[in-house]
């Protein structure tokens, strides 16, 4: 039952990002708040972000009363005044975009029905109010790459791209929507829970894995095991990978040799290398090439990047 919850409440996000997307898939904040009736505020907190419910839900007059959001003003350096200015070419900063998108995904939890969602009750499902609304709460966490990035902006990357995914394309698309690396990847992912318009068949969201890594050192980084987004047309995967999805860890040096590396593009350094793939049951069934392109970061510590996993011929 969860997990139908979870694709209600994703369906409507998408809807709601598609509402208020530019062509290019660019979402304004005031516009995305303004979606959800609410008014975002940003002011000192002791919190980085907190929504606040109407104690009524109109006015003496029938005005219908906004929700807001409020927004920690001295940890992201921003006043309420700078959402009247944000664009596709001076967005607010990534991190305060995310924040705010995850308030306002927050607020479903509290007013499900009156976006149109039906979530099935405690009465038909055995579980107590209370733990409905935490389930809620818990789901509503991981929707806010969805108000972010809307289905025109996947799809405008796809239409773009029409052949084998660039790191490239990914770059620039995540520039367009003013993201940062982790919701973008999230993004890709949740369209395994809600993708209408087919997106993830598409020639350059398949045979593809999409993952983050951060640089520990100028000489070392690690890959991260969430988010990953996997599409691959057969059931073995890159042991590598395996590993990480099971939350196990994974250096780059493991597979790439820094001193071999040679440039993709003016953004990106590949490496084409065998790996061990297969199931979670037998991870080295065997080897298969694999492309590793990888974002040419700052070598730096907390430094983090995109990587792509594709097939390769050697």
């Amino acid at each position: 039952m969860r997990s139908n919850r979870l694709e209600s409440l994703a369906k409507r996000c998408v809807a709601i990002a598609q509402s208020v997307s530019d062509v290019n898939g660019f979402i304004a904040l005031l516009k995305l708040s303004d979606a959800f009736f609410a008014e975002i505020e940003c002011r000192p907190l002791l919190v980085e972000g907190m929504i606040a419910k109407p104690k009524a839900t109109v006015d003496g007059d029938g005005t219908r009363k906004k929700w807001k959001v409020f927004v920690d003003s001295e940890k992201s350096g921003i006043v309420t005044a700078q959402l009247q200015t944000e664009s596709p070419e001076h967005p607010l900063p990534e991190r305060f975009r995310f924040t705010v998108a995850h308030e306002l995904a927050h607020t479903l939890g509290f007013r499900a029905s009156e976006f149109g969602v039906d979530i099935e009750r405690a009465k038909r499902t055995k579980e107590s109010d209370g733990d409905v609304v935490s389930a809620l709460e818990a789901e509503t966490n991981r929707l806010a790459p969805l108000l972010l990035v809307s289905d025109t902006g996947i799809q405008k990357l796809c239409d773009e791209v029409p052949g084998e995914l660039t790191l490239g394309a990914l770059l620039l698309a995540r520039s367009r929507w003013a993201v940062s690396r982790s919701v973008l990847v999230s993004r890709l992912n949740l369209l395994a829970v809600v993708d209408d318009k087919n997106l993830r068949n598409r020639r350059c969201l398949t045979e593809v894995i999409v993952g983050l890594g951060e640089w520990q050192s100028s000489t070392s980084a690690i890959l991260a095991p969430w988010p990953l987004y996997i599409s691959l047309g057969n059931p073995f995967v890159p042991e590598f990978v395996l590993r990480l999805r099971s939350k196990g860890s994974c250096t780059l040096s493991e597979i790439v040799a820094l001193d071999a590396v040679r440039a993709a593009d003016k953004q990106s350094l590949e490496y084409v290398c065998e790996v061990p793939v297969g199931t979670t049951q037998n991870p080295k069934s065997e080897l298969v090439p694999i492309r590793f392109t990888f974002e040419d970061t700052p070598r730096k510590a907390g430094q983090a990047f995109l990587y792509l996993v594709q097939p390769a011929k050697v």
